[in-house]
């Protein structure tokens, strides 16, 4: 049995800052060698392991797979821990390198959101050595609760002057 991409050699060596630096098109071509090394960067169906599939973008733009031998539609990550989110490419990139570097005993902390300001907020949610996600349909529920002195840039004394 191959070894899972998270623990491949690439998976450990990506940094977050090689990762922020990638373009969309760069984020995927580094995703699908992770993830399909062994064909190096080539679709592998995961419902029936055929190495005949071609690419057809979404409307969306978004690139999926489409096997020729059992017709089904697949994305990059299908049979993956990722495949139920939807967000960019980038994003789980980034929970990749964090994963790696906590395993290989460094401290790296990300946060994945809808924009920077709650990527932000999410980051310092599991500090050292965290990963936060932040969903879309989450945002009214993590934020709500928050005091004014969680937010970056405000401290103490602007909470107690919003208060007075």
């Amino acid at each position: 049995m191959a070894q899972h991409f998270l623990l491949s050699r690439a998976a450990k060596t990506l940094s977050l800052a090689q990762v922020f630096r990638l373009s969309i098109e760069e984020a995927e071509l580094t995703f699908r060698k992770l993830r399909w090394a062994d064909t190096n960067g080539a679709p592998v169906c995961p419902s029936c392991g055929s190495l005949d599939a071609y690419g057809c973008r979404r409307p969306s733009g978004v690139l999926r797979f489409r096997c020729k031998g059992c017709k089904k539609d697949f994305t990059v990550t299908s049979g993956t821990l990722f495949a139920s989110h939807k967000l960019p490419l980038k994003s789980y990139l980034a929970a990749i390198a964090v994963f790696c570097a906590v395993r290989a005993a460094l401290t790296a902390s990300a946060g994945v959101a809808p924009n920077k300001f709650l990527a932000k907020l999410a980051s310092d949610w599991r500090k050292p050595d965290g990963l936060f996600v932040i969903q879309p349909d989450d945002v009214d529920g993590f934020l709500l609760p928050l005091t004014v002195a969680r937010l970056p840039g405000l401290g103490k004394v602007t909470e107690e002057n919003l208060r007075s």
